[in-house]
């Protein structure tokens, strides 16, 4: 204790008072963020008990904890797993035992986070309820066949959330969430659900806390129509739980968070017949500080103040400047909104549509000592005991207190590698809290004071104003005032006061200046000191008339001052979602009008029937674009497909990018959005390419500034050349993806464009396409281009397909997109071979080329991937497979019925020769998958495989033919198309260039595809059956190029089956 003011003695236990919460000052400490044994980089409970005598010091009767309970931890603690159990990493029940025994020690309590309204949805609870209905579980949430009920009941995370119910795969039924969809809510109408929460109470009580804060309590009760708020079924379960605990455990309490107007949430104190909380949280009151200190006028807070209603003799209000949520400005007027938009964030990254995503320290100026030391004082006039949090104590933490407050513990001493520890307050040389420590009698070298002790930090000037409250006003702040101006000079209401009983003792004033102007010279009482900031004093009015005094700002320290024994540390936000405002269209809507003209769209001629499954965002540096993908279901056509649609959000149309407008949207806060396909957007396209690099992170799509680490970029290990962007543009003409091509240029200002394929349609498991091409780089394979990197995705998707239950919960790798060199001014083979067929040029040299590339390709995908033997098994499922894809084929295209008896024959002649090996091939294979260099000949792309292929086979080992099959199909294709628009026949050429492109992969291979003639002739066939489908889909007028081929390749079966 040597290191602390003398004034700071430790107090002997807990004081019986039954209404110590009255005069408390409530400290919302992160246990996450405040001090880490371990060297995690994590807070834990240990490091909360080695800092209490710091904590004791600094004035704080009561700790509130925020979750620390076992979570998934996707909403920062407040989605529970499990209510009894603590999430490791803080440590254990014991920690926790000794953390309330120990704190209880010094005099400090201790309330904790009760989230009543939902858990997490992998809660047991919730996992027995959705797989056991009529279970003991079945009836503990809130399940309906339908998503149309409460329909009047308002979506709270518009920005997130489409609705306030989600369908359950597994229950076949939807449930109700009021915040996030992973956070079902619990069904209050089954008393089982009581009991079972008010064991829970019990449980944690029975540990020796102090009380409760009930998170999000206007939610429990749904109605047809009502608006599912406040409902008069809420207020009985509240006090059911206030009066078992008023008997079960007097002197704990129940603090009430409902963010709404007080006339609203005045309700949850009760009455004093029928009491239910000692205290709710007074939300307007903190936008009204921070607009007072800017307007310099402090009637925004005696508006407020007025405008609070009475509340019963045993309660009281608990107001804040910050805590772990968002600086919300849902409660301010348009104007004002607009102003404190002005002051306080200016640049739109931070803002958070309804709010401000800032923290603390840069909130009010970053050098301004009198704006941070001025925060805390300024809720001392306010009718109701302050709430402060880790953040606000330090000054440096977040704005928006972050609910997942996954920060770094903070280090205020000793070297940059050491573990991150808490401040800890220096002996002053003198014992008044008022007066200012003395580095020299610190213990401490003076080159590096401690800056907590003194009162020009945030830290000093709080523990100040806390012990001077504690003292001079023991008791509940009941009157507040405003003073008028004294001169013209000052701001008319610059200042506010109140009256505070003492419980012994003459009354006490505490006044608080808005305004940085120095108002007129005053006489000060013997005991008052003048407080540094922004014209903030304290004077005892029971010793002199005068209730202000104030000094001329000063300034504090440099953040990055060398030597000041501190540093920050960048800290996580909570995103501030779009509370209580609307969306229109919504996004979902705006996809469903738009995807089904996209060429990637699958379910050609349905209209989409779409469902959110997830979202992750890209930071935009210039803060001007909302940069958000998209991943959807689809259950239009003929089966549900999973999509990935990047979007951009604008505040005002861009004319280059008229043609990717998905539509626009009104947004209840931010007006109107226009919202583009984010593939031809460059600011998406740049950032996508950092990512892919492994420059950014992912962002969470419901917390800014936090990464979202299922969604990664993989840099290529073969790929060293750094890259700055420059432009980009979206590829023409493909189909079932969308390539960007970005122009790019090295570090030596080398031209060097990049192509980012961009995944549209997703399956679990890795994409062959990235899988492949990099195997072969890594090989050193020259036939194929240079791979930059890839962005890889992981979270249970088939979660949302039908008859996937066992899968449910598991982490599946999805590949989103793959980024690659980009060969500029060069074509593809199917534009050299239509140039040379037209031109009557022979092509036995290139197409010879072209068989030894691909034979190569296949060596070494063989040799690094390895092969399998083919069985008969496997051959004879393979030819089933082409089987049923003819059937399916002729109940599309009738005339393919005359075919089915030749078919049938070749069929059954593939599947009774013996198979070469499996290995991993292209799958896709053919003239458009090949481009033509001068310099470097053949290159290969696109390993993706056949689009009309589930993930699932196109992973697998297949047979090399099929590719061979497929090249041989492209040529016939290009010599077709040419007699498409042209007399006389392509036959000689297209004959002669399949025979040397077999020739060339015979001479690298060793093997003669001819030898396998009857596998060879079923897989041309297969791929002509593919062809037929497709064109008839797509084009109609070409369906006679495949059907043609089919001719040919039955021809000779056909004599056979005559002769027999």
């Amino acid at each position: 204790m040597s290191g602390f003011p003398t004034g700071a003695s430790p107090v002997p236990g807990l004081r019986r008072d039954p209404e110590w919460f009255k005069t408390a000052v409530f400290y919302e400490l992160l246990a996450r963020a405040f001090s880490d044994t371990t060297g995690s980089g994590t807070g834990d409970f240990q490091g909360v008990i080695s800092k209490l005598d710091y904590i004791q010091w600094l004035g704080v009767d009561c700790i509130w904890l925020p979750p620390f309970y076992a979570s998934p931890l996707r909403d920062g603690g407040y989605d529970i797993a499990d209510y009894t159990a603590v999430l490791p990493e803080f440590g254990t029940i014991e920690d926790f035992r000794q953390l309330v025994g120990e704190a209880h020690a010094r005099g400090i309590r201790i309330i904790t986070d009760f989230v009543m309204n939902h858990t997490s949805d992998q809660h047991p609870w919730f996992q027995a309820s959705r797989s056991d209905p009529e279970g003991p579980y079945g009836d503990f949430y809130v399940w309906s066949d339908t998503d149309e009920k409460y329909a009047g009941v308002r979506i709270i995370f518009v920005d997130t959330e489409e609705s306030n119910w989600t369908f359950d795969p597994v229950r076949r039924q939807f449930f109700w969430h009021r915040f996030f969809s992973h956070q079902p809510d619990l069904n209050y109408e089954n008393p089982a659900v009581i009991d079972a929460m008010k064991d829970v109470v019990r449980f944690w009580m029975d540990m020796g806390i102090d009380g409760f804060r009930l998170d999000a309590i206007p939610y429990l009760i749904e109605e047809e129509g009502h608006n599912g708020e406040n409902h008069p079924r809420t207020h009985e379960i509240v006090r059911e739980i206030r009066a078992m605990v008023d008997e079960e455990y007097p002197g704990r309490i129940l603090l009430a968070e409902a963010n709404q107007p007080p006339a609203e949430v005045v309700d949850y104190f009760g009455s004093d017949e029928e009491p239910e909380c000692q205290m709710c949280f007074h939300f307007p009151v903190m936008p009204m500080l921070y607009y007072a200190l800017r307007d310099e006028r402090a009637a925004p807070i005696i508006d407020v103040l007025a405008d609070t209603p009475p509340i019963p003799a045993g309660g009281q209000w608990g107001t804040f400047l910050r805590n772990h949520d968002e600086l919300t400005l849902e409660m301010v007027t348009p104007e004002q909104r607009a102003a404190m938009y002005g002051w306080y964030a200016p640049d739109p990254r931070m803002r958070a549509n309804v709010g401000i995503r800032r923290r603390l320290w840069p909130l009010l100026g970053n050098t301004a000592a009198p704006r941070s030391s001025s925060s805390t004082p300024s809720c001392s006039p306010c009718p109701a005991h302050p709430v402060s949090t880790t953040a606000t104590r330090s000054a440096w933490a977040t704005t928006s207190g972050s609910r997942t407050a996954t920060r770094a513990a903070r280090r205020c001493s000793g070297p940059r590698t050491a573990t991150p520890v808490s401040p800890a307050p220096t002996r002053a040389s003198s014992t008044s809290p008022l007066s200012t420590p003395s580095p020299s009698t610190a213990g401490r070298s003076t080159s590096n004071p401690p800056w907590h002790s003194r009162v020009r930090s945030c830290t000093g000037c709080a523990r100040c104003w806390q012990h001077a409250r504690s003292t001079q006003s023991s008791g509940s702040v009941t009157s507040p005032s405003s003073s008028p101006a004294t001169s013209a000079s000052w701001p008319s209401c610059a200042r506010t006061s109140a009256t505070a009983r003492r419980r012994t003792g003459p009354p006490a004033r505490c006044s608080a200046s808005t305004t940085c102007r120095r108002p007129p010279r005053v006489r000060r009482c013997s005991w008052a000191r003048s407080m540094p900031g922004r014209g903030f004093a304290m004077s005892s009015a029971a010793r002199s008339s005068t209730s202000s005094a104030t000094t001329a700002a000063s300034r504090s320290p440099s953040a990055t001052a060398a030597g000041s024994g501190w540093l920050w540390r960048r800290t996580r936000t909570v995103a501030e979602i779009h509370t209580g405002t609307y969306v229109r269209p919504s996004k979902l809507e705006l996809l469903t009008a738009w995807m089904g003209a996209q060429r990637w769209y699958a379910a050609k001629g349905y209209e989409p029937q779409l469902t959110r499954i997830d979202a992750w965002r890209l930071g935009d540096p210039a803060g001007e674009v909302g940069i958000e993908t998209l991943i959807v279901w689809d259950d239009a056509g003929t089966g549900p497909v999973a999509y990935q649609v990047p979007l951009t959000y604008r505040s005002a149309p861009v004319e280059e990018l008229e043609h990717a407008l998905v539509g626009t949207t009104e947004h209840g806060v931010l007006g109107q959005r226009w919202v583009y396909d984010g593939t031809h957007d460059p600011v998406y396209a740049e950032q996508l390419l950092e990512f892919v690099r492994g420059r950014v992170h992912a962002e969470s799509s419901t917390e800014s500034d936090t990464v979202d680490d299922r969604y990664v970029g993989v840099p290529a290990t073969t790929w060293t050349e750094d890259l700055s962007f420059g432009s980009s543009r979206v590829l023409a003409g493909e189909q079932s993806n969308t390539s960007i091509i970005v122009d790019t240029v090295t570090s030596d200002g080398s031209a060097r464009p990049v192509i980012i394929k961009v995944f549209r349609m997703l399956s679990p498991g890795d994409n062959p396409d990235v899988v492949l091409q990099t195997t072969l780089r890594e090989a050193g394979c020259e036939r194929v281009p240079a791979v930059v990197g890839s962005v890889r995705g992981e979270w249970d998707l088939t979660a949302y397909a039908p008859g996937n239950g066992d899968s449910i919960g598991t982490p599946q790798t999805v590949h989103l997109a793959f980024a690659q060199e980009f060969l500029p001014g060069v074509q593809d083979a199917w534009r050299v071979a239509s140039v040379a067929v037209d031109e009557g040029t022979d092509f036995t040299g290139p197409a010879r080329l072209l068989g030894e590339a691909t034979a190569r390709v296949h060596g070494i995908l063989a040799e690094a991937l390895g092969t399998t033997p083919t069985t008969h098994d496997t051959g004879s499922a393979i030819v089933d497979e082409m089987r049923g894809r003819f059937e399916a084929a002729v109940a599309e295209v009738d005339e393919l019925a005359r075919f089915a008896p030749l078919v049938d024959r070749i069929l059954a002649e593939a599947a009774d020769v013996a198979w070469p090996p499996m290995q991993r091939i292209h799958g896709d294979y053919h003239l458009g998958q090949v481009l033509h260099s001068p310099t470097r000949g053949w290159i290969l792309l696109d390993f993706e495989g056949e689009p009309i292929r589930p993930l699932a086979e196109r992973v697998l080992p297949d047979q090399w033919i099929r590719d061979v099959a497929g090249m041989l199909r492209s040529f016939d294709y290009c010599g077709g198309s040419w007699e498409q628009d042209n007399p006389g026949s392509a036959r000689p050429w297209v004959t002669a260039t399949q025979r040397a492109f077999l020739d060339g992969y015979a001479a690298v291979s060793g093997v003669d595809p001819r030898a396998h003639s009857a596998l060879l002739t079923a897989f041309e066939l297969d791929k002509a059956m593919y062809e037929v489908v497709y064109e008839a889909r797509n084009r109609p007028d070409w369906v006679s190029i495949p059907l043609q081929a089919i001719d040919r390749l039955t021809a000779g079966h056909d004599e056979t089956l005559k002769e027999t």
